[in-house]
């Protein structure tokens, strides 16, 4: 049983270990002020009982890197990256007993979806503006601003607990940079040179340097070509061996070729451990993704969304279906809540599941975690 006294100083240790990042910190009235709130069992939530601002060290539970193979990304066996998506946000869950934070720390969560679902990969959806944040989004971070995290420090503490629970479930996790629509580069700089060292130890962890940065493949400007660019020296230089994700083309305008016709006006990027992520909401070109396949390059859908049960079933079956001049190359995909989170049909009607469970994940008990009290809230 953990003490008040133990609780208050690992509380300490959590919010002296994020000194060595920019972003806002917290005064000593308003730790003090946090020490006295504690004491409610709703300021508890689970957490590693060791937070530092170093490096994750590397475990032995972690899978293997993630590798390339038939044209996509792959587990280090073989399988497909098959994903879901989880949430660190403050706002209510469903049921709204709790935040979204606290569903992703529900290991029950973690089970269901290798279990029922036969996932082996979350991409985690941080709620911090500007991700999952524009200034007309009526579900983001503006609207109301305490959906949401103020720095990359109110967000570390969570971030490294997914890391570890999907190391010891046999998951991979990508960590992923997530406005909508647009791109921010010095705050995409400052989160990436926080992320990139801290996680580059940990095999079973992928970077996706930015989701959705235009609207359209079509419509990648000079600049954002040149952010792509930039962003994956950085990341490279401060991981080395870690998988990128890049471009996370939102749809395209209509030519067989816009995708591929962007990258190659970027040509200091290597791909030889490096993807192309792309979410196709109103259409998919097979065209674009041939294009894609033919010039050498390995894809992912990191984004498969929907209205209607319908759209997961047959956009998923897309990938999973997907032939390159007649020979089956299912393309990796992960979902964005089609395992039924908050839809009427998930109990009833769920989304078939026609491929086998992957034999590296590990539903179990999460062991080596306690309640601890969550880090204050930075004031932006």
């Amino acid at each position: 049983m953990i003490t008040n006294m133990m609780k208050k100083l690992l509380l300490l240790i959590l919010t002296l270990s994020a000194t060595s990042f920019a972003a806002a910190q917290t005064t000593r009235e308003e730790f003090l002020q946090l020490q006295q709130r504690n004491t409610a069992d709703d300021y508890l939530v689970f957490a590693p009982i060791i937070q530092t601002s170093q490096a994750s060290t590397a475990n032995p539970n972690d899978r293997g890197r993630v590798q390339i193979a038939d044209g996509t990304l792959k587990a280090d066996n073989g399988e497909l990256l098959r994903g879901e998506h989880l949430r660190i946000s403050e706002m209510l869950a469903v049921p709204p007993t709790r935040t979204e934070t606290e569903r992703m720390y529900d290991v029950d969560v973690w089970n269901d979806l290798i279990v029922n679902h036969h996932l082996n990969t979350v991409r985690l959806l941080m709620y911090r503006p500007p991700q999952h944040w524009d200034s007309t989004d009526p579900n983001g971070c503006s609207n109301p601003p305490e959906r949401c995290y103020a720095s990359v420090n109110d967000i570390l503490p969570h971030l490294d607990t997914a890391v570890e629970i999907a190391s010891q479930m046999g998951m991979y996790v990508i960590i992923d940079y997530h406005p909508v629509g647009g791109y921010y580069k010095d705050d995409a700089v400052a989160w990436w040179t926080a992320i990139a060292p801290r996680y580059k130890d940990r095999t079973h962890v992928i970077y996706e340097v930015t989701n959705e940065p235009s609207t359209s493949a079509g419509s990648y400007s000079a600049e954002l070509v040149q952010y792509e660019e930039d962003m994956y020296t950085l990341i490279r230089s401060l991981a080395p061996d870690t998988h990128i994700i890049l471009w996370s083309f939102a749809e395209w305008s209509g030519s067989n070729h816009d995708m591929l016709d962007r990258i190659q006006e970027g040509p200091d990027i290597n791909y030889t451990n490096a993807s192309v992520g792309f979410h196709p909401y109103s259409s998919l070109n097979p065209n674009e993704l041939f294009a894609l396949n033919a010039a050498g390059l390995a894809i992912i859908n990191t984004e498969i969304g929907g209205y209607s049960r319908d759209e997961y079933v047959q956009r998923t079956a897309a990938m999973e279906q997907w032939q390159v001049n007649n020979v089956a190359k299912p393309i990796s995909w992960v979902w964005l809540d089609g395992s039924g989170y908050e839809k009427d049909w998930a109990e009833t009607n769920p989304v078939p599941v026609t491929w086998p469970q992957d034999p590296g994940t590990r539903p179990t008990v999460v062991t080596g975690f306690e309640k601890l009290p969550l880090l204050p809230k930075s004031t932006p």
